[in-house]
């Protein structure tokens, strides 16, 4: 699967992703409210920072971003990036969630992403 080369590559990186309940609650919700909405061929990326001590309203919070403009910046506590991919192959994931340490610099791992993601098969 895609999404865990992706996260095999992040961790090749010594980027340290989160994968607590929390994290993948977000996840999962994100994924069901906007898997029908991403056009084929296009992908958001998200990072997000931990600790999430407010999920649900930071969960509220990305979604309401979504539905506006895509703008990116501070979410509860918790520094948020979104990258909108376009011209992907139609059977690539729609809808991707990191969630790493506040020393991380999300860019670099939306950029490890967005190269998996673009490479052929």
């Amino acid at each position: 699967m895609i999404e865990q080369e992706i996260f095999q590559r992040v961790a090749a990186a010594k980027i340290r992703l989160r994968f607590d309940k929390v994290v993948l609650r977000i996840r999962g919700d994100l994924k069901t409210a906007l898997e029908d909405k991403v056009p084929a061929g296009q992908a958001l990326l998200f990072t997000l920072t931990a600790p999430i001590k407010l999920p649900g309203k930071t969960r509220d919070a990305m979604l309401e971003l979504i539905r506006g403009d895509f703008a990116a910046g501070e979410m509860n506590g918790n520094q948020l990036r979104i990258r909108r991919l376009t011209g992907l192959p139609p059977q690539r994931p729609k809808v991707l969630l990191f969630v790493h340490n506040p020393d991380v610099d999300g860019n670099s791992v939306l950029d490890i992403a967005e190269a998996r993601l673009r490479e052929k098969a």
